[in-house]
This record gives C-alpha cells, sequence and structure tokens, in this order.
C-alpha cells in the first residue's frame, strides 16, 4: 500500500544477494559487490543480479529514446573520428579497467589499441 507495511507486518529490508541466497536459495558466487539490473517499472522496481541474466542476441529495443537520450546521440554522431578516438583512448587509459575488480570476476577485459578495419567512403546521396 506504499506505506512499507502489509496488513500490520513490518517490512525488512534486505539486499538482493541476501534475497536469492536466503529466501530463493539461489546460489551467486560474484554478485554480491556488483550492481543489479532493474528489470521494473519505475514506481515498482525489479532487481536481478547480473550473473543470472543472459543478454540475447540481435534483440531490438523498441522504445522510443528520451529527448535526453536524443539529444546525447545526436551530439555524439556529430563527433569527429580524430576527437572520438580521442576520447575512446582517453577514456580506457584514464578508467583503468585492467585494474576493475567487477570486470575480471566477470571475465570482462578491454584491449588498450583500437582494431583496425577496412572500410571505405560512401558517396554523399543525392
Amino acid at each position: 500500500n506504499g506505506d512499507g507495511k502489509h496488513d500490520g507486518e513490518q517490512t525488512l529490508e534486505i539486499t538482493v544477494y541476501e534475497y536469492f541466497t536466503k529466501h530463493l536459495n539461489i546460489e551467486l558466487t560474484s554478485s554480491a559487490y556488483m550492481p543489479c539490473l532493474d528489470v521494473g517499472k519505475p514506481k515498482r522496481p525489479n532487481y536481478l543480479p547480473l550473473e543470472l541474466c543472459t543478454l540475447v542476441p540481435l534483440q531490438r529495443y523498441k522504445k522510443a529514446l528520451s529527448s535526453i537520450q536524443r539529444a546525447s546521440l545526436v551530439e555524439k554522431s556529430r563527433q569527429k573520428p580524430p576527437e572520438r578516438i580521442r576520447i575512446v583512448t582517453d577514456a580506457v587509459t584514464n578508467y583503468r579497467y585492467e585494474d576493475d575488480p567487477f570486470l575480471a570476476a566477470c571475465g570482462i577485459s578491454i584491449e588498450k589499441q583500437l582494431t583496425p578495419v577496412d572500410g571505405r567512403v560512401l558517396e554523399a546521396p543525392k
């Protein structure tokens, strides 16, 4: 009913990790200090440990972007390639991903060098 109490019962606050391990008997090996994925609604969040989630290949996101997201996308797409390269390489250098225990626990590593690919310049539309 929104006040944190249901039929005279007190609400007990526990972590997502405790809920899954103690109440659902699901053994979590690397989620104790990791962020969760919120798959719920704004007024009714539903948090899932990342290690229980799987990405579905080629799944599309069909919801419209917010005005802030659209503006950010337009701004990023206006960057010139040299500027984008500088931003990406600076981020990889400054954020020190190789020292991040969360990424290591998930088996994620990030190369410091950009991957070269062959490409071509398309003609402008007429």
